[in-house]
Formats: C-alpha cells, sequence, structure tokens
C-alpha cells in the first residue's frame, strides 16, 4: 500500500527552501557552478534579482551545499559558513552570527562575551573583521564564508516614500566592516549578499560597495520551460502523486518567462500537495481541475488570503483591514507597503500588540509566509520559537504579487487612496483657510468629507504619519460642519416664524371672506327678484314678435304669385347656360385626360430606365460578390498558412527540446533543414519577409554547440586569464584586449603586453600600430615587435571611455572619465576639456565635427576647444535613466541606457528637440547596455544581461521580432562585427570571464556551417 503524500513536503510554499531541503531543490545547478566560479576571482559577490527570483533558496539550497562538498578558496577545500541577515541591528546580528556554534574556534564554547568581542571589532572599521580572523583558530586554515540574505534590510529606514539612496551612518560602518578583508590578498574571508535589484540604487552613497558590486555582481538569470518542469516534476518523483502532461502545459503556459510567478508556483504546489496529504491511493494524478480549484498561477495567494480572511471573527477582520491598509504605500503597488513597528500599527487598528501578533502568526510562520517581521535586536535567523514579537519589530509586506490579484485587498487599496487623498486635500484647505485665502468648507465638499470622517474615523495617529497637521485639519472641518449646521438652524426658524405669520394672516383672511360672502348674498337675493321680472317681461316681448311674423309671411306669398312668369322665363335661360358650362367642361376633362397619357408615357420610360440601371447594378453586385469571393478565398489560404506557420513555430519550439535532451544531434539534422525551410517558406508568405524568430536561433545555436562538441570544435577564438573590455576588426582580423592588459592580434599566441589594464582601443590607420586606453586613464601605442610607448596619460588617472580619430587629419581624442584630451602622436597633448561629471560614453556626429556625450547626469554636445552644451537631463522626457551606450549611423542615433531600454531617433530631429517621442524604443534586456552596432539594418546589442539581442528596423514591426543571438554565462563588454568576402558575417564578443566568441548573424550562414559539421560526420 503506498503512503500518504505527505510524507515530505517538497515544495517551500511562500517561504525559501532551506539548506535541509536541497535535494529538492532543483533548475540552479549551472548558477551555482557560476558563482562558484566567481569566487575564484573575487571575494566579495553580489548575488541580484527581482522580488521572488529565489535568491534567498538559491543561496540556502544550492550555494551553501555545494560550499560543504568542498570548493577550492585562499585556505583549502574546508569552509567555515556563516549564514546572517542585517536586520535592524546589522553589527550585533553579524557578530551573534559569527560567535554562535563555536564557528571560529571550534575548541571553545561560544559565550555572549565572545560576540561582544566581536561586535566591538567590527565596529572598528575596515580592518576590523580581518583582525577577527586572524585571531581565531581558522586562521589560514579554513575558508571563512559570511553570506548575508536580504541585504535590503540596511535600507528599510532610507526614506521610505521613495528609493531615494541616503546615507546612513550606521550603514556606512556595517559596509565597512564587511568589505575591509577583501582587500588583504592573503586573507581567505569571502562575503556573499543577497541584494533585489530593485534596491541596488540604494547602494550609491557607498562607494567601497559599489565598487566591489561592480566586479563580483552576479544578476540571478530566468530560469527556462525545461528548468520549471523540473521545479515541478523532480520534487514528486518517488512519490505516488505525479502531474497530468495537460496540467504541465497549463502551468507551462500560465508562467512563460514571469519569474516573479517562481513564488506563485511553489505556493500552488504547495497547496495542491496538501490537499492529497489525506488521501491513501496507490497512484494519485494532479489534473487541471485541481489547479483551477487552488486558484491557479496568478490567483493562488488570492484564494488562499480569502479562505483566511472568512475564518475571521468579525473583530478579527476589522483590525485585519485597518492593518493592512496602514501598510499600504504612498504609491500603492508601485512599492507595495512601507515599513512600520508593532506599536505604531497598534495605535492605528486600535487593538493591542498581543491582538495583533495573534493575527500576523498564520501569515508569517513557515509556507505561508506572506510578510516579514524582523525584531529590533533579536537576529531573524534564529527564530522566535514563543512567537512573542518586539513592540519595535518592523512589519512589511515585500512581494507584492502575493496580493495584487487579490480582489479584497485591491479594494483595501482603492479605499486607503481615496481617504489619504481626501486627508491630504482637507490638510491643504485647512492651511489655505489659516492663510486666509480660502473659506469654510461648504456642501457638496462638506457632505462628501465629512460622511467620510463620521464612516471612517481616521486616528491621529494614521493621520500625523501620513502628513502632520491632523488636529488642525479636524478642527477645520469641525468649524466648517457646526457653522454649516448653524445657518441651517437659523434658517429653519427663520422659516417657522414664516409659518406663523402666514397662519395669522390666513385668519385675517378668512374672516373678512366671511363677511364679504354675507354682503355678497344679499345682493344675490334681490339680484334674483329682478330676474324674475325680466323673464317675464321677456315672455311677452316674444309674442308680440311672433304674431308680427306671421303677419309678414302673408305679404310674401302675394308678391311670389306676382312674380311666377318671370321665374319661368329665367329657368329657360339658366338651363341654356348650363348646357354651355357642361361643354365647357367635357373640353376641360379631355385636355386633362391627354396630360395624364403624357405623364403615363414619361412614366414608362423612366420605368425602363431604372429597369436598365437595376440590371447593371445586379451585373456590378455579382462581380463584387464575384470578388468578395476571392478574397475571402485569399483570407482562408492566409489564415491556412498562419496556421501552418504557427504549427511550425511549435514544431520548432519542440525540436528544441528534443534537440537538448539528445546525445546524438545528427539524428535531427534532416528535421531541422526541413523545419527551417518551411519556416522561410512561410515566414515569407505571412509576414512578406523572411522574419528572424528567437526560438530558431536558439535551436541553430544549441545544434551547433552539440555539433562543435561533437567534432572537437570550439567558437572561443581566445580565453584570458581577466576580462576582456574591447575587440576590433582590423584587416581581415581582430584586436583584442582587456584587464589581463594584453593585446590579441587574431590568435591567442600573437600577444603583446603592457601590464596595465585595458578599456578601449583604436586602430592606427595606414599603420599596423594600435592605441589602448587603461583603466588608469593612460594611452600607449603598441607596434608589432616593439615595447610600447606611452602618449598622453589623463590628469585624474581615472579609467578611460573611449577612443577616436579626431575631426583633424593627424588628432586623436581619449576620452577618460573626467576629460576629454585631444592629442597627436607627434606632439602629444594639444588641449583638454574637464568633465564636471563621469563620462559614461561618447561617439562622433559625422558631418557636424562634433561629439554626442552622455553622463550620469545627462546627454551633451561637444565640439573640440569648446564647452560642452547640455542636451536634455536624466528625468526628462523618455530618459528615466542615464545612457550607457551610443550608436550613430545613418542618421539614427541609439541611446541604450543602464536599465536595458533602447531608443533610437532622428539624429537631426532629435538634436533640435531630444524630448520627442522615440522613432522606436525596445526594451527587452533587464541590465545595463555596454555597446551597439548597426549593421545591414539590424541594431546589435550587448548588455550585463549576459545577452547580445538584435531586432531589424526594416521590418514593419520589429518590437515582434527580436532575436537572442547569444545567451552568455558572464557580462558581455563589447561587440564587434567582421565582414568577410564569401559574405558570411560574424559577430565577435568580448565578455568578463576573459573569453572571446565568434558567433554567425544569420540563420541562413548558420544553418549552412551546421550542415558543414554535420556532413565531417
Amino acid at each position: 500500500m503506498a503512503t500518504k503524500a505527505n510524507l515530505l513536503i517538497p515544495f517551500p510554499g511562500c517561504r525559501s527552501f532551506y539548506e535541509s531541503e536541497h535535494s529538492s531543490f532543483y533548475g540552479r545547478m549551472k548558477q551555482v557552478d557560476d558563482v562558484l566560479l566567481l569566487l575564484h576571482k573575487h571575494k566579495f559577490i553580489a548575488l541580484t534579482g527581482q522580488i521572488g527570483s529565489g535568491k534567498s533558496s538559491f543561496l540556502q539550497s544550492g550555494l551553501i551545499p555545494a560550499l560543504r562538498k568542498g570548493h577550492n578558496g585562499l585556505a583549502g577545500k574546508e569552509w567555515v559558513i556563516c549564514n546572517t541577515r542585517p536586520g535592524l541591528a546589522p553589527i550585533q546580528n553579524l557578530a551573534y552570527a559569527l560567535s554562535e556554534n563555536n564557528l571560529l574556534n571550534p575548541s571553545v564554547k561560544s559565550t555572549p562575551e565572545q560576540s561582544l568581542w566581536i561586535e566591538k571589532n567590527l565596529n572598528e572599521g575596515i580592518s576590523g573583521l580581518e583582525s577577527i580572523y586572524r585571531r581565531s583558530e581558522i586562521f589560514g586554515k579554513k575558508n571563512l564564508i559570511i553570506i548575508i540574505d536580504q541585504f535590503e534590510d540596511l535600507f528599510l529606514h532610507n526614506n521610505q516614500f521613495n528609493n531615494a539612496a541616503v546615507l546612513n551612518e550606521e550603514t556606512n560602518q556595517y559596509i565597512n566592516a564587511i568589505t575591509g578583508a577583501n582587500f588583504a590578498e592573503d586573507i581567505a574571508v569571502y562575503v556573499v549578499i543577497a541584494l533585489g535589484a530593485e534596491n541596488i540604487i540604494d547602494i550609491s552613497p557607498y562607494r567601497r560597495l559599489q565598487d566591489l558590486l561592480n566586479q563580483g555582481q552576479y544578476l540571478l538569470p530566468r530560469i527556462n520551460g525545461v528548468d520549471v518542469k523540473r521545479l515541478i516534476v523532480n520534487p514528486l518523483s518517488g512519490t505516488n502523486l505525479s502531474i497530468s502532461g495537460e496540467s504541465m502545459d497549463s502551468l507551462l503556459a500560465q508562467f512563460g518567462s514571469d519569474m516573479r510567478l517562481l513564488p506563485n508556483l511553489q505556493f500552488l504546489m504547495f497547496k495542491i500537495w496538501t490537499t492529497f496529504q489525506d488521501r491513501d491511493q496507490e497512484d494519485m494524478v494532479i489534473q487541471p481541475e485541481d489547479l483551477t480549484k487552488a486558484g491557479n498561477l496568478q490567483h493562488c495567494f488570492a484564494v488562499h488570503l480569502e479562505n483566511h480572511y472568512d475564518c475571521l471573527d468579525t473583530r478579527q477582520k476589522h483590525v485585519f483591514e485597518k492593518l493592512f491598509k496602514s501598510m499600504l504605500s504612498e504609491d500603492s503597488l508601485g512599492k507595495l507597503t512601507q515599513p512600520q513597528t508593532l506599536t505604531h500599527l497598534s495605535s492605528i487598528c486600535e487593538a493591542s500588540i498581543d491582538e495583533i501578533s495573534l493575527l500576523l502568526n498564520d501569515l508569517f510562520e513557515g509556507e505561508r509566509k506572506f510578510l516579514d517581521i524582523l525584531p529590533p535586536n533579536v537576529s531573524l535567523l534564529h527564530g522566535n520559537s514563543n512567537k512573542i514579537y518586539h513592540r519595535n519589530s518592523l512589519v512589511f509586506l515585500k512581494n507584492e504579487n502575493i496580493f495584487i490579484h487579490w480582489d479584497r485587498f485591491r479594494t483595501w487599496l482603492g479605499e486607503e487612496k481615496e481617504s489619504r487623498d481626501i486627508y491630504k486635500s482637507l490638510i491643504t484647505d485647512q492651511l489655505r483657510y489659516d492663510e486666509g485665502k480660502t473659506s469654510l468648507l461648504r456642501p457638496p465638499d462638506l457632505d462628501f468629507i465629512w460622511q467620510w470622517y463620521q464612516n471612517n474615523q481616521p486616528t491621529k495617529i494614521w493621520g500625523e504619519f501620513l502628513v502632520p497637521g491632523y488636529q488642525n485639519a479636524i478642527d477645520y472641518l469641525t468649524l466648517s460642519y457646526n457653522t454649516y449646521k448653524n445657518e441651517l438652524l437659523l434658517k429653519e426658524n427663520a422659516r417657522k416664524n414664516e409659518i406663523k405669520r402666514y397662519r395669522r394672516n390666513m385668519l385675517i383672511g378668512v374672516i373678512l371672506a366671511f363677511l364679504i360672502l354675507t354682503v355678497v348674498s344679499s345682493l344675490y337675493l334681490n339680484a334674483v327678484e329682478e330676474r324674475k321680472i325680466a323673464v317675464k317681461a321677456q315672455e311677452d316681448l316674444d309674442k308680440e314678435k311672433k304674431r308680427i311674423e306671421k303677419l309678414n309671411s302673408s305679404l310674401q306669398e302675394t308678391q311670389d304669385s306676382l312674380n311666377g312668369t318671370l321665374a319661368q322665363k329665367e329657368k329657360y335661360v339658366n338651363e341654356l347656360l348650363i348646357k354651355e358650362k357642361t361643354i365647357k367642361n367635357q373640353n376641360v376633362d379631355l385636355i386633362r385626360k391627354g396630360s395624364l397619357l403624357e405623364k403615363s408615357a414619361t412614366t414608362i420610360k423612366s420605368q425602363n430606365q431604372s429597369l436598365e440601371t437595376k440590371i447593371k447594378e445586379t451585373e456590378i453586385a455579382k462581380s463584387k460578390a464575384e470578388t468578395a469571393k476571392e478574397k475571402e478565398i485569399i483570407a482562408t489560404n492566409k489564415a491556412t498558412d498562419r496556421e501552418k506557420f504557427s504549427n511550425i513555430k511549435n514544431e520548432l519550439f519542440a525540436l528544441n527540446s528534443e534537440m537538448a535532451a539528445s546525445e546524438n544531434p545528427l539524428e535531427l539534422i534532416a528535421r531541422l533543414n526541413s523545419v527551417v525551410t518551411n519556416y522561410d517558406a512561410f515566414s515569407l508568405k505571412v509576414d512578406g519577409v523572411v522574419s528572424p524568430n528567437n526560438s530558431l536561433f536558439k535551436l541553430l545555436n544549441l545544434t551547433s554547440r552539440k555539433l562543435e562538441v561533437k567534432n572537437n570544435i570550439s567558437s572561443q577564438l581566445i580565453k584570458s586569464n581577466a576580462g576582456l573590455r574591447s575587440v576590433l576588426v582590423n584587416n581581415g582580423g581582430f584586436l583584442c584586449a582587456g584587464d589581463e592588459g594584453k593585446l590579441f592580434r587574431n590568435t591567442q599566441q600573437n600577444v603583446s603586453s603592457i601590464g596595465q589594464r585595458v578599456r578601449t582601443m583604436l586602430s592606427l590607420k595606414g599603420e599596423s600600430g594600435t592605441l589602448m586606453g587603461t583603466f588608469d586613464g593612460i594611452v600607449y601605442a603598441i607596434y608589432p615587435g616593439k615595447p610600447p610607448v606611452k602618449i598622453v596619460s589623463s590628469s585624474s588617472l581615472k579609467p578611460a571611455v573611449s577612443l577616436f580619430n579626431s575631426f583633424q587629419n593627424g588628432t586623436f581624442l581619449f576620452a577618460g572619465q573626467n576629460e576629454l584630451t585631444i592629442f597627436s602622436l607627434e606632439k602629444g597633448v594639444l588641449s583638454k576639456s574637464v568633465l564636471k561629471d563621469d563620462l559614461l560614453a561618447i561617439y562622433p556626429m559625422t558631418g557636424r565635427a562634433e561629439f554626442l556625450i552622455s553622463t550620469r547626469k545627462g546627454l551633451y554636445t561637444w565640439k573640440p576647444g569648446e564647452e560642452v552644451n547640455l542636451l536634455v537631463s536624466i528625468g526628462k522626457g523618455e530618459f528615466t535613466h542615464a545612457v550607457s551606450a551610443i550608436e550613430i549611423s545613418e542618421n539614427i542615433v541609439s541611446l541604450g541606457c543602464k536599465n536595458g531600454k533602447i531608443l533610437l531617433f532622428p539624429l537631426n530631429a532629435f538634436l533640435q528637440n531630444p524630448e520627442i517621442f522615440p522613432s522606436q524604443k525596445f526594451v527587452y534586456h533587464n541590465a545595463e547596455i555596454t555597446k551597439m552596432e548597426l549593421f545591414k539594418g539590424k541594431l546589435f546589442s550587448a548588455s550585463l544581461d549576459k545577452s547580445v539581442q538584435f531586432v531589424d528596423l526594416s521590418l514593419t514591426n520589429p518590437n515582434s521580432f527580436v532575436v537572442k543571438l547569444v545567451e552568455n554565462n558572464s557580462w558581455i563588454w563589447d561587440i564587434s562585427i567582421q565582414q568577410n568576402k564569401n559574405g558570411v558575417d560574424y559577430l565577435l564578443c568580448a565578455d568578463e570571464n576573459g573569453s572571446l566568441k565568434k558567433y554567425f548573424i544569420t540563420a541562413e550562414d548558420l544553418l549552412n556551417y551546421i550542415n558543414d559539421l554535420a556532413k565531417r560526420n
């Protein structure tokens, strides 16, 4: 009989993985190897990544177990691991972590006095940690590594309402303590910190930490679909629970490439696992309905939180709502919560600390850890078994994805935002009233705000924390309400007095009406009597009129008798006249009928014309119907082509997975050629051009790498012992140099050395020499077979940025970090221009005899011999971050920013108005752009996110066809395109690991290369 599904919970839910759960930790082994490799070069490493990307799990279940297996360090393979978190007392917590479990002195039992001694040494500055290690028993015998998780704890108090970096003395002391030992070469003390990408700006005031981060930063990359599948399937292996294919496809489709959903995935699988824990079946399969019931990826947190809320009683729900509303930040979902102490939350929620602690327990512990609680002076990493929180503990929600899809929480967001807007508006009105610029509140505003005040009952602590001046604002609101209420009372009294006057006047009117009615009645009776007399007189008059009318009738009859003869004659004449009139009428009728016949003829003619028109319209309609049918056929064919094209893309994706899993790629070459041929054909049909495709290039690159391994061929042209910073195409070959201080010409054997870290290079036209700018601001000239010649050096000895041919023959521009120098090989320095800000990038504008310059503060134009002119400051238009790379070609200026955004402008229009909307904007990198190249209509861009990507600007919508050409394992510093006579062009890529690699830049060339490799077998 199978055991229950929950013998060991393989999914951590909301919390991170523990070290003991490393056997269930999948998908990051390659990254663990990368960080171990980085430990060979740097003793200080900053692990960065966005919220929810799994940094803590990576450290606890990835890096620490790997170190315990044995990894070479300065003091051998044994590692003493100090696991800590800054919290709210960073130096105390570090001292506590170093003193516990006899880490530094295995033969001596840890004591509180030892922790105090370590804390005292850490407070002494940058030499403190070195001194502690030298005096320990493990000095020279074991490596000490300090792993600091949640490094952003240091910045919790740095201006809660924005991310502005603020120098903090205690934080500075802590940073000095952990970075000091890095500069002693014989000290085997290593430090790894985990820092959220959104908090990198906070370290800018701490220059030592900034410099170390620039050297040893490791950005935790996105995980691909294969690794996501491993995260789901591998922990289930060996259990009686599995997942159906349909459920797996659904999860992969929901996840996509959004790393923010990684906590959602772990929590969803944890919830589903717990639903099966009470079942006792031989085999259990997770079906799509199980995912839906748990809320799927986006809503799994919302479903759980809503169920949790429903289980609370009325009082708890009230406190719970107030608690969450009080933690919302000013810009809500931009920075989800602002840290607050339990004491402050207790005051706002009008609840005891114990009551709030009880509510928070279920949201803080284990797999349902939705928020963080930091005590003021106890290391959180050692737990709190009693679940009793200090009154000054800091409470905050870190991951907005946990709450963003919870409808109730979003409603609270809206309500709280409305309350804060009303309160701020009230504060503003009160201040203007005190200044005499406005009057008291009046309806409807008064009614709305007073209703809000009565319903919400905002407390003074809530208001003062938001904007000071709560009491004055409430007094102003109360005064407005009372004043308006008194006005209404006065109006009501006036209305009542008016009613009294009206009733008095009505009584007087009734009395007068009664008197008038009495008089009128008397007059009416008199009038009735007089009317009877008048009626009698009228009857007598009517009798007399009838008698007279009878006499007149008799007289009329006599008159008619006398006139009879005349009437007969007149009758005959009238008959003749009637006949004449009848004849005339008949003539008129004949004329009218003739006119009607003419009109009928006209109507018939018009009907014939209308019939002819309808026949023509029918023919046109028939033609249109045939055209529409043809269009429908064409549309159907296009839809069919699109569907086939979509299937081909899906086949590309599937073939990619098969190629990744295949041990013999040659078996798939025939399918590869068929799929690519079909892709080209249908891409031409659907898009009108053969559009680039990311999956296609990924598949081709994967295939070529496998075949290269099979044929013992490497795309790596050079392997240096330190990072390569610059690569140039030169006379059909290339030049490359970097931190090792060596100049490579085409091969690893053809090398010249200057012993200085190289940052930039320039080939001398017509000569075989090369100019090289170094990290300490010196320019050397190197010729084959001759020693380096120092040409110029910067005043500040700060790093070189670029070298260019100047706009005058025989002169060159050396762009250093803080100055611009014009020089010649014969005369040396000709002129210098000092910059007020650190230079990031510079590029010549051909035809204008000037340069476009980028610094941390903005973009400038500069002509040699003149002052720099500000073009646009950072923060205006699209320039939210500084520009780190510039490329100008074909009157197009391409600007790559530190946040990975790329902006394209027409050069002339941009120089006239740099705040215009860009003609193109791309955001497919997630780190600083280091170099761009515009080649044959395609824009190639390299980034510290370890990739080179390109877009074809000739396409109608290039944003839809972004291709990741290079997916490297370290930062990419420079790229250059090598054109060959045979038409096959290559991209040369120089990186932080010291590798120079060659990549094909068209799918056609890469496929030909693959087929050539296949033929060799």
